[in-house]
């Protein structure tokens, strides 16, 4: 691979981190009211934590993707490396790892709330 194209992907990456962080904002903001209109409280419905951890998830991705690219080296770091970046935990996988799990709780969430939504699923 060249630095040309993993810069590149790692662009992408940013920029697909961008509209998940959208997307979640419009769930959030369905979600907030359908309990409006029933005068229930939103984190009733299960949501919360599912949203809260892909945020979590997304921001220390973008932290690292934005240090590789800023500090020019365009590749990110293995096991025992760091970046020049607020304080990350070190993960054991890889970024494209990270990013593969990250589309896979997207989809998963965004699947649970449409369902939710459309009425095919009840949360107690």
């Amino acid at each position: 691979m060249t630095i040309g194209f993993i810069y590149k992907e790692c662009m992408y990456w940013v920029s697909q981190i961008q509209s998940i962080r959208n997307e979640m904002e419009r769930i959030k903001a369905e979600l907030r009211d359908k309990a409006k209109s029933k005068n229930e409280a939103y984190s009733a419905y299960g949501f919360s934590d599912d949203i809260a951890s892909l945020s979590k998830n997304l921001d220390v991705t973008e932290a690292i993707l934005l240090a590789s690219l800023n500090n020019g080296t365009t590749y990110w770091a293995g096991n025992n490396q760091t970046y020049d970046t607020p304080k990350i935990t070190p993960c054991k996988n890889e970024l494209f790892d990270r990013m593969r799990d990250i589309y896979d709780a997207h989809i998963e969430l965004h699947r649970s709330v449409i369902n939710f939504l459309s009425g095919q699923m009840v949360y107690n």
